[in-house]
């Protein structure tokens, strides 16, 4: 019997890869088309020990169309779409590459396909919730008063019923509680998370810190057998684990994440909870939000640091302890990602949501503080029993910090057009009026609870 051998050429696919990008050109939904920009990447968005492309590599781009909500009649929602042209690797070096949008970092924007970022609904916030989702269905449904238009008005009716008291409701609630802003903003530093396709020699190794650098056996062993465990003040175990770790002075710790753009957290209090709830109500940033208590070995971190955008559902935070049983400056630490804001029913609370997969968050910290230039080691300290299914794989990530002058980035806005208060009460009532006659009364909200339960039982 004869074999026959027969060769052909094999095309090599492209290698694809979620990274992280941050903005190096302000962008907004006013911005003109054509209107150029850049970003940089900072790294890849899971694994922290490998990507794609090298740290550095430059990202040139276009804006493709813009549209603000202008009045609020043609549409609700601002919209910016992007077109990435070129990239370009740290040496100067052209890279053919493709990209593909997929999340603005802690934005309360969405992405939608043609990298589309789309814009919030401004009229669906917390206080219009007060219009109608109280109300059973009934033909009187519409032929409501004109005042229910204006959201908790309505529900003062009897209390108002002249047109001098409605009007004195009506005018109350336009002072006192603002619709929020509904425009599309995104400063200098904003994290942009991109799906980047780019040919297999491309790929090399990112850190510009290296990693095959290890740490002493005695203190990697340390390490690999400190607890992970963080637990809630009621003895209650948390999803946080210990997945990073820094040898550095404190001075060297708050330098780097204010180089990197982190903030500390706010204490909690009455105060302080009173601005997290403005925030939420407005849909708005509190950068210094403050965090919920946990405890590593029964005490609270010594650090807090945080990174946010535009909205306080969502934003990176660490809480740091200091392991003076090393006996060198070292400090370990839980690094996690709030995704939302949702109601505890078991604590009767509200709460943010984390993301389960923790080694994101991980990836984040370690792009963030490598691209400082504080790093000069980070090392993967393999811990293959402290895996959890589906969330991380179990390795802590140890960073060598020294002292760095870098000062925190500048934030740059693209120039806001002029206000107009004639535009702003008109774009008010058009948008109000629109969320009240599709979204804000008990039909929607009963064919939404409907839908819910149909796709549950599909699944």
């Amino acid at each position: 019997m004869r074999t026959l051998l027969v060769f052909a050429p094999v095309a090599f696919a492209a290698v694809t890869q979620e990274m992280q990008l941050r903005l190096l050109t302000p962008l907004a939904s006013y911005s003109k088309p054509g209107t150029p920009f850049e970003a940089v990447v900072t790294g890849p968005a899971a694994d922290t020990e490998r990507g794609i492309v090298p740290r550095g590599t430059l990202i040139r781009g276009v804006v493709r169309r813009a549209h603000t909500v202008k009045f609020g009649v043609r549409r609700e929602r601002a919209s910016l779409e992007l077109s990435f042209e070129a990239c370009q690797t740290p040496n100067g070096e052209p890279l053919a590459c493709e990209l593909k949008l997929v999340a603005v970092d802690n934005a309360r924007e969405t992405v939608r396909e043609g990298n589309r970022i789309r814009g919030i609904l401004a009229a669906n916030h917390a206080q219009s919730l007060l219009n109608g989702v109280w109300l059973r269905p009934a033909p009187r449904l519409i032929r409501r008063p004109v005042s229910g238009l204006y959201g908790a008005a309505g529900m003062v009716y009897r209390l108002a019923p002249n047109p001098i008291g409605m009007g004195s409701v009506i005018t109350a609630r336009l002072l006192l509680l603002r619709l929020p802003d509904s425009e599309i903003e995104l400063p200098t530093g904003a994290g942009l998370i991109a799906r980047m396709s780019v040919e297999p020699p491309a790929a090399i190794e990112t850190h510009s810190a290296p990693l095959t650098d290890p740490l002493e056996v005695d203190l990697a062993d340390w390490l690999r057998a400190a607890p992970v465990e963080i637990f809630r003040p009621d003895g209650a175990r948390e999803a946080d684990v210990i997945n990073l770790a820094f040898l550095a002075t404190r001075e060297q710790l708050e330098q780097t994440f204010a180089a990197a753009g982190w903030v500390t957290a706010d204490e909690m209090s009455s105060k302080t909870r009173a601005r997290s709830y403005r925030s939420v109500t407005k849909m708005t940033a509190y950068a210094r939000a403050p965090v919920s208590p946990l405890l590593y070995q029964k005490r609270p971190p010594d650090l807090v640091f945080q990174k946010s955008l535009n909205t306080i559902s969502k934003r990176h935070h660490i809480r740091i302890w200091r392991a003076e049983e090393a006996g060198v400056d070292l400090w370990l630490a839980a690094a996690t990602h709030d995704t939302s804001i949702v109601f505890d029913w078991s604590r009767m609370s509200i709460t943010h949501r984390i993301d389960p997969y923790l080694d994101k968050e991980r990836a984040t910290v370690v792009n963030d503080l490598v691209a400082t230039g504080c790093a000069t080691r980070v090392t993967n300290i393999d811990r293959p029993h402290r895996a959890r299914k589906q969330s991380t794989d179990g390795a802590l990530m140890a960073i060598d910090l020294k002292h760095c002058d870098t000062k925190a980035p500048e934030i740059r806005y693209v120039a806001r057009p002029k206000k107009n208060l004639a535009t702003a009460g008109v774009r008010r009532v058009v948008l109000e009026t629109r969320h009240y006659f599709w979204r804000a009364n008990a039909y929607h909200w009963g064919f939404r609870g409907a839908a819910s339960v149909r796709k549950a039982f599909r699944k």
